[in-house]
């Protein structure tokens, strides 16, 4: 194991590293406090999902006294949610019958000091103290932010030991802090575990670093303690048990030193451990009394799928893909190999804990995990994370151009995480449903369009009626999109079936209403006449009406204007479907749109041909109406279009 040293300012000199930490911190501080106030998302954070669930724990032990029936809970957090659904649907029923939280109390315990705060201030200032008065969510919501900025703060100084150049440490602590999804977390979705297991990361790894270096009974409490705490405020990360056990290991030889370690500091040791069962005795004795055992599984019905896990997809997807949302973090995977020349102890406790941690939470059925920008779960490691990023930064400082380069990456990236989580509470991003197209459709707007909606539902990146540049130039001067030809329409105007109706039409006399799963649509053979290449564009078309009475208001249960191309043995070559009412007269181009009522509009859109189609080849497009959202439906159309 490297030796460590600690060093101090002499007495009467200044610790100018400290005073720029300070600084640092202080910046953060600022940012991250504005964008709290900013996007306010705190006033109702505990009132639903995960958040609710971590924070429920509080006001039902201290307050209503109701654990295990939340019932007088559930009727005050009724008061500030009264169309929400019944929160007893959040909870399940054990065999004793009574009522189960699933989610840990490790989060409610970290944050029952603001609880309290804002307890006192209520009781003050007359404000209702039932547990859900602004009050509670602004204190409790906040202490997301003063958990990740103290965690950044003990990073900072477990990072000193190893990085001595103090620009690699700040550079590394301003960009976990504000180019990482921490940010997200402690800002804008309060109330989520992450940024508290990012803090208790840190925490363990500063009281790793000084145990090592120095053994003490306290230095060994602290490292137990705080991976117990990391266990108890979220189960699966149990494993961060590895990170103290490999931390210094370098080698196979390393072994035999580790086990003379440890009987040297055996009674230590079994303290680290006796602090870790402790801090999950709370768990143990709320599983007791809600279900009558002293383990008790609350994630009922939902499950780790070890045989299929999605690594690959929660890495790189655009539903929340970890580097997808985050990544300046491929920096720290770069950086591993730098790691043995800066930074070796923390180098197998790394390559042993990262993978292990990507096969469990990539394992979960839910393995996006939604509510959030980017990969949550990720969010915690990047306390260790920070060892290899700091390894990466330590090697591109070396020279003058990688370091204007670096910082400018650097600089980019911390916009980058910024200006998404501002497009997230604007409802321009939402990562757990993105995919490629509509991410670059959107990415570096503020402000949606036509195509990005279409983009959001078809994952068809929109062609430009126009090329200019470098595109003209690239395509063979091709530079226009136009329509060949009408391969085939349907006006809607079969009188002999019930309905169709004269009640309103685009066109015509009939119109066709649509309130069953399929409508009439158009059907093609191709004929040897039609060439439909590879890079051409189908354009399909439908003109739609929704009366006022008869709105959705839910964007997936709308009424699909679907394509399917199949050949001759069925087999089908692709197919694409979008949101009709979403693309029709949608002026702010939010895929949250679901239409306006009583006026005729056109949904369309444009699919690029992978492949010659060849004359045995089938056309059909019609609604796809699973969720039977009342529409009318008229001049249904498809055409080919080309550059030309």
């Amino acid at each position: 194991m490297a030796q460590i040293v600690f060093q101090k300012a002499k007495p009467g000199e200044i610790d100018l590293a400290f005073m720029k930490t300070k600084y640092l911190i202080g910046i953060i501080t600022a940012v991250y406090l504005f964008a709290f106030l900013h996007f306010g998302f705190w006033k109702g954070a505990q009132f639903g999902g995960d958040s609710w669930g971590y924070y429920v724990h509080l006001p039902s032990t201290f307050l209503y006294q109701d654990v295990g029936d939340y019932t007088e809970c559930s009727e005050a957090w009724r008061v500030y949610n009264p169309r929400a659904n019944d929160p007893q649907s959040y909870l399940y029923t054990s065999s004793i019958e009574k009522r189960v939280v699933k989610y840990p109390v490790g989060v409610a315990i970290m944050e029952t000091p603001f609880f309290f705060v804002a307890h006192v201030f209520c009781l003050i200032t007359g404000v209702a103290t039932d547990g859900f008065s602004w009050p509670y969510m602004f204190f409790v919501g906040i202490s997301s932010l003063f958990y990740a900025i103290w965690g950044i703060w003990l990073l900072l100084l477990a990072l000193k030991p190893y990085f001595n150049n103090e620009t690699t440490r700040l550079w590394t602590g301003l960009t976990i802090g504000l180019a990482t999804n921490l940010f997200y977390f402690s800002t804008y979705t309060v109330g989520m575990s992450h940024p508290y297991l990012f803090f208790l990361y840190a925490l363990m790894l500063l009281g790793i670093v000084r145990f090592y270096e120095q053994p003490s009974t306290k230095r060994a409490i602290w490292v137990g303690a705080s991976a117990g705490m990391i266990s108890l405020t979220r189960s699966p990360e149990v494993i961060c048990v590895l990170i103290p056990l490999l931390w210094g290991l370098n080698k196979w030889t390393d072994l035999r030193k580790r086990g003379q370690f440890i009987l040297d500091h055996y009674g230590k040791i079994a303290l680290a451990v006796l602090a870790f069962l402790v801090m999950l005795v709370p768990q143990a004795f709320y599983w007791k009394f809600v279900s009558g055992q002293w383990w008790f599984n609350g994630y009922q019905g939902e499950q780790f799928d070890w045989k299929n896990p999605h690594v690959l997809d929660g890495i790189f997807h655009y539903r929340n893909g970890w580097l997808i949302y985050t990544p300046v973090m491929a920096f720290s995977l770069l950086g591993i190999f730098w790691l043995r020349k800066y930074a070796t102890d923390a180098r197998l406790a790394i390559l042993c804990f990262l993978p292990l941690h990507w096969y469990i939470i990539y394992s979960w059925w839910c393995w996006n995990y939604i509510n959030g920008l980017g990969s949550r779960p990720m969010v915690e490691i990047s306390a260790l994370l920070a060892f290899p990023l700091a390894a990466f930064l330590e090697s591109v400082w070396q020279k003058r151009w990688s370091r204007i380069l670096g910082g400018v990456l650097l600089a980019f990236f911390i916009w980058l995480n910024l200006f998404q989580t501002w497009q997230v509470s604007k409802g321009l991003l939402l990562s757990e449903n993105t995919n490629r197209a509509y991410y670059k459709a959107i990415f570096g707007k503020a402000k949606a369009d036509s195509n990005t909606a279409i983009a959001y539902f078809t994952n068809e990146v929109q062609p430009d009626l126009v090329r200019s540049g470098w595109q003209k130039w690239l395509h063979g001067n091709q530079d226009s999109l136009i329509k060949v030809r009408l391969l085939a329409s349907n006006d809607m105007e079969d009188s002999t079936r019930t309905l169709f109706t004269r009640e309103l039409k685009k066109s015509g006399s009939f119109s066709f209403r649509c309130d069953d799963e399929f409508s009439p649509g158009c059907y093609l053979e191709l004929p040897d006449s039609i060439n439909i290449n590879a890079g051409d564009y189908l354009r399909i078309s439908v003109s739609t009406y929704v009366k006022a009475n008869e709105m959705t208001f839910k964007h997936e249960h709308l009424a699909l204007l679907a394509i399917h191309v199949f050949d001759v043995d069925g087999k089908t070559i692709f197919s694409n479907q979008l949101a009709a009412s979403n693309s029709t007269n949608n002026e702010t181009g939010s895929f949250w749109y679901t239409g306006t009522a009583n006026v005729w509009g056109e949904a369309s859109y444009f699919v690029r041909v992978p492949q010659k189609l060849k004359p045995s080849d089938r056309i059909k497009t019609y609604l796809w109406n699973p969720s039977r959202q009342p529409i009318y439906v008229d001049d249904m159309a498809v055409e080919l279009w080309r550059y030309q």
